[in-house]
């Protein structure tokens, strides 16, 4: 018998957004986006990016609508805390590109509102006085996943990781978001 999906609003979460160009989204951010494919069960889901896959031009992340609003406190609360393999603590905090510009990171300033992001390992930003390197990001992002983020979706059998092709997505937009209500 097939498990039962139900999805969960936490559009009431959202306390602003702004509009976001795919090349302005890394891991952390909160986002929301239409999502043009056939037969999908969520077509306007709310993600938290994982990573970003240039290559195969891939966004993976965790669907919020598939998490209650218990679960999505719980998970997040787990990422917060992080693991010491995986880079030790990731804070949660409101980010705002204006107030200090730097071209050297890859989202370069596009964003002109404040927006939610749990400080998750990112390529050339610095994290504890050194910019990180692609591959020490991959693997400290891998380990959070393994260790951290699979451990609560495995124990409540959650069904919450995604995928999705960017060509697909559309209105893409980046979130302040209110995890304590």
């Amino acid at each position: 018998m097939p498990k039962k999906i139900t999805l969960y609003n936490h559009k009431n979460r959202v306390k602003g957004s702004q509009p976001a160009l795919i090349k302005a989204v890394y891991p952390g951010m909160i986002i929301g986006f239409k999502y043009r494919k056939k037969k999908v069960f969520d077509d306007a889901p709310i993600l938290l990016v994982l990573h970003r896959d240039y290559y195969k031009n891939l966004m993976h992340g965790i669907n919020f609508n598939y998490l209650s609003g218990f679960q999505l406190k719980l998970l997040v609360s787990n990422i917060v805390k992080g693991t010491p393999a995986a880079g030790g603590r990731n804070i949660l905090k409101l980010e705002d590109q204006t107030e200090s510009y730097d071209d050297k990171l890859p989202y370069r300033n596009l964003l002109k509102k404040p927006y939610t992001r749990i400080k998750l390992p990112v390529f050339k930003e610095k994290r504890e006085g050194n910019p990180i390197s692609k591959s020490e990001a991959k693997k400290q992002t891998d380990i959070l996943y393994e260790k951290v983020i699979k451990k609560v979706i495995t124990q409540k059998t959650l069904d919450v990781y995604r995928t999705y092709h960017i060509n697909l997505m559309s209105s893409t937009k980046v979130f302040e978001f209110d995890f304590i209500r």
